[in-house]
């Protein structure tokens, strides 16, 4: 039996986030050195509070269950409209809170979007390293499909898989339908309960529905290979109700599942004011849901889906 888990959470203390608020804002007005290192306690401190609160939602291991979530990192801006002009500390902070959100959830796999490396744009630092840093997950995969610039002006930035479990057969795939804004999705594979499984991290164009339906092509014809069980993740940028448009595509070509497409309790677009259902956890028919859920936390201007599977009893069910 599904149990939905909508909307649960503990948000972070609200007194440690007025705290962090104003030391950041302090920061901004003391000399670079001194900056630097008030954003290196800020950082350690959130981790240690991380720490203490790791695991302490999701209750003791179990198995058979395999906990999956997805986030598009909004190149770490938060919930900024847009990620130039903000200095390396604030982007470090808002990857701090992203990294407070998953050590208190703890799923195995974590896929992410809009994942940068070392871009000017985004602090010059790589973000998907930080987070590793910042939650200890032992396993990751990167694939970077955007490297524009000039000397040390780049914008660099891809999807990602976060795991707990090792990752093996990696692939990274950049779209050939795009525009400038290069978008793509990697895969990985791990062993889950005895039985091998494909991950997939993926981030479909945001303007364009004739390039989405492109780029579904693409998805489809890399990811046709019947002897893996799928679980697809990501920024598809696409609702359930178009049934032309690409999560729909991708769920009828490759013959993957959601969970309750139509409920609109689980809208995840923007953040501060839910109005769409775009980011998406799609299973083959080898997997069921056992929970499923939209968590609150607005650490990006996308909200995270999680959900729990398990190989179900009979294949195909």
């Amino acid at each position: 039996m599904i149990a939905p888990l909508r909307n649960q959470g503990v948000r972070p203390d609200s007194a440690h986030k007025r705290r962090r608020g104003s030391v950041i804002a302090a920061a901004r007005w003391l000399p670079a050195p001194f900056r630097s290192r008030l954003c290196l306690a800020v950082a350690v401190s959130l981790v240690a509070f991380a720490s203490q609160l790791a695991g302490a939602e999701e209750g003791g291991e179990a198995p058979d269950l395999l906990r999956v979530a997805t986030l598009n990192l909004a190149h770490g801006r938060g919930l900024a409209p847009g990620q130039l002009g903000i200095p390396k500390c604030t982007f470090e902070a808002n990857l701090d809170a992203v990294a407070v959100l998953l050590n208190r959830k703890r799923p195995e796999v974590i896929a992410l979007q809009e994942a940068d490396a070392a871009s000017a744009w985004s602090g010059s630092f790589d973000h998907v390293a930080y987070l590793v840093t910042a939650t200890q997950y032992p396993h990751v995969h990167h694939g970077v499909h955007l490297d524009a610039g000039l000397g040390a002006i780049k914008a660099r930035y891809g999807t990602a898989l976060l795991s707990a479990l090792p990752l093996s057969a990696c692939t990274k795939h950049p779209f050939a339908a795009n525009q400038w804004h290069v978008k793509g999705f990697v895969t990985a594979e791990i062993d889950f309960a005895g039985r091998r499984l494909r991950l997939v991290s993926l981030h479909l164009d945001s303007g364009s529905k004739r390039l989405r339906q492109k780029q579904a092509d693409e998805i489809l014809a890399a990811l046709r290979d019947p002897s893996l069980p799928l679980v697809v993740m990501g920024d598809f940028n696409s609702t359930w109700a178009d049934a032309e448009d690409a999560v729909r595509k991708v769920a009828d070509g490759l013959n993957l599942r959601p969970y309750a497409p139509e409920d609109r309790e689980l809208l995840t677009f923007p953040s501060s004011g839910p109005g769409r259902r775009i980011d998406w956890i799609l299973v083959s028919d080898e997997l069921e849901f056992v929970e499923y859920a939209v968590w609150p936390d607005r650490v990006s201007d996308h909200l995270a889906v999680a959900a729990a599977l398990r190989w179900t009893a009979t294949p195909g069910r």
